[in-house]
């Protein structure tokens, strides 16, 4: 009778651990090594959740070439630099020129010239005549008569002036111990601050003269309207009420009005 081969408890637990150990042995020779496990869980995590450096991970740049993209050629720094420089000077000047620098600011009024007729620099006409010309006078001096007391005319003042300059040429055509008055406007009704600028002492006629007289912003509290100031000859021997035969003109010549700005050390 042939013995029958018995399989304990035992005896097959060991072969299973015969078995296990086996194919431990058999794996261990596919397993990943920890660097690459490591190097495995890295570029899972980067590529979850940071996947540009992942993308940037698999194009390695060298630092070298990373500094000499971002750093700008010498001919773009110094462009940026005289760009720089450029925009110092332009903002230096508008500061210096609006609120630092004295200027002034001449306006000349050629009466009776052809700008003048177009642009009519007296006014009312009415109160003024065409333009004329003094034909004994080897220039052919052009002018206009004013006829009537109240003569008007404008002057442009920058912001920041403080004194007006008024000069005029003129013909002495003034009765003795008359006066040649200008006003300047110091309200917003009819309100002028009045200034002799001529009186006449002698008795000597038709000759050419120049007077002239100055106003002050602030001294004279002048008031502009839309940046200019309103001007007038005040001729009270112009007065129909004072002449009777109305035959004393005043001829114009030409107007000259300096504006002064004083710059901000000059205040």
């Amino acid at each position: 009778m042939a013995e029958k081969k018995l399989y304990s408890r035992d005896n097959w637990q060991s072969q299973f651990q015969s078995w296990k150990t086996h194919k431990s042995l058999e794996s261990s020779s596919h397993k990943a090594s920890p660097d690459q496990i490591k190097k495995d869980i890295t570029d899972i995590f980067q590529t979850t959740l940071f996947p540009s450096s992942a993308v940037k991970s698999k194009f390695p740049t060298s630092s070298s070439s990373i500094a000499k993209k971002q750093k700008p050629s010498k001919s773009i720094f110094s462009l940026r630099i005289l760009i720089i420089l450029i925009a110092l000077a332009i903002v230096g000047y508008v500061v210096y020129s609006n609120f630092i620098a004295h200027h002034e600011f001449e306006y000349y009024y050629d009466i009776g010239s052809g700008d003048d007729a177009s642009k009519n620099y007296l006014g009312p006409t009415y109160r003024v005549s065409p333009p004329q010309v003094d034909e004994n006078n080897s220039s052919s001096t052009t002018y206009r008569n004013l006829s009537s007391q109240l003569v008007y005319f404008d002057v442009p003042v920058a912001r920041g002036s403080d004194e007006i300059k008024i000069e005029v040429r003129f013909k002495d055509d003034f009765p003795k111990n008359s006066k040649m008055i200008l006003g300047a406007k110091n309200g917003s009704d009819w309100s002028y601050i009045w200034k002799d600028t001529y009186t006449k002492n002698d008795s000597v006629n038709q000759v050419w003269k120049t007077v002239s007289q100055s106003y002050y912003l602030k001294k004279d509290n002048l008031y502009l309207r839309d940046g200019k100031l309103s001007v007038v000859f005040n001729d009270y021997h112009l007065n129909p009420d004072r002449n009777q035969t109305n035959t004393k003109y005043i001829p114009i010549d030409w107007i000259k009005v300096t504006v002064i700005k004083p710059g901000m050390f000059e205040k």
